[in-house]
């Protein structure tokens, strides 16, 4: 497990990321919170100097160890993990979710879970994808209380990014006065979702009747991995160093033959194209905390850009 993820649950089958313990499935998702030890609050102390205090300037401290996470403004708000937990355990019992994996990085600093929703997406009757809302509270002051749709391709376990195109994706709750109260607008990302997860299948299935052909997936691995930012001034062509050499033949090769790839929704079509990439962030780009990158972070962002590089080539 990545140094930087301090503690990680799962209940049920080992989710696609492979990391964190395994839990009974029976905890409320606030004994779980308990049991995995992320039922911890925090609170912020104004930050002093020899002679007085920082005027504005306050640090966020974890109630349990007293372990600075982060510095804020004083018109931050804590958003506490154990409200959070108590928003999804009423979404459990109303069966609009269920808690597949919860846990935090780097000491608290951030706290995040992945939810799964009930129906799937089917881009035909072999190629299905189970729809998931991904959240994650940023205790050190960069990161509001933060919901994305996602879906796993079950077929390769590819984390797809939702609302492929103009659908709204992200909610946020920002940290302020009222913030523990907002947390609630998780349900309108659930609300939300439907209409997303309906947009994502109607262009997944468009983009499985696009064929791509050679020149167009060597396009989209110069576009995904931005190799014209480095532009010989001479040449005029790209410099493209050893790493990011490997990594366009392995996107490539994963195009041709990665996990899925032999379906008809994908074999030598634009939504093949996109899974490829996907496939490549998920089990090949290296990252501190694969789970984290994945959904959240630089892995998450090569996906945004894959996903709009292959919409312009369809």
């Amino acid at each position: 497990m990545a140094a930087n993820i301090t503690k990680m649950f799962y209940q049920g089958e080992v989710p696609w990321h492979k990391q964190g313990e395994k839990i009974d499935q029976h905890l409320t998702v606030c004994e779980a919170f308990v049991k995995i030890r992320l039922d911890f609050g925090v609170h912020t102390e104004q930050l002093q100097y020899v002679g007085g205090n920082m005027s504005g300037a306050y640090a966020v401290v974890r109630d349990d160890n007293r372990a600075e996470l982060g510095i804020v403004t004083n018109h931050w708000k804590p958003i506490q993990n154990m409200a959070i937990a108590t928003v999804l355990q009423d979404l459990v019992g109303s069966k609009e979710l269920t808690v597949e994996t919860a846990g935090q990085i780097s000491g608290g600093k951030k706290v995040w879970m992945l939810c799964k929703l009930p129906g799937q997406i089917a881009v035909d009757k072999d190629d299905v994808i189970n729809k998931y809302l991904a959240g994650c509270v940023g205790h050190d002051g960069t990161l509001s209380w933060h919901t994305m749709l996602t879906g796993v391709r079950i077929v390769c376990e590819n984390t797809l990014m939702a609302a492929l195109s103009n659908a709204r994706r992200d909610y946020t709750v920002r940290h302020a006065a009222n913030a523990s109260a907002r947390v609630e607008d998780v349900r309108k990302a659930l609300g939300l979702a439907h209409h997303a997860f309906e947009t994502m299948e109607a262009q997944a299935v468009h983009l499985a009747h696009i064929p791509i052909v050679g020149s167009q997936v060597k396009l989209f691995v110069n576009e995904l991995f931005e190799t014209k930012k480095n532009l010989d001034p001479y040449a005029a062509l790209p410099i493209i160093g050893v790493k990011t050499q490997a990594m366009m033949e392995k996107v490539t090769q994963l195009f041709e033959s990665g996990r899925g790839s032999n379906l008809k929704t994908a074999k030598g079509t634009a939504w093949g194209l996109y899974n490829s990439a996907v496939e490549f962030v998920d089990y090949y780009h290296k990252a501190h905390d694969q789970a984290n990158s994945v959904l959240f972070g630089t892995g998450a962002a090569l996906k945004r850009r894959a996903l709009s590089t292959v919409l312009s080539l369809a």
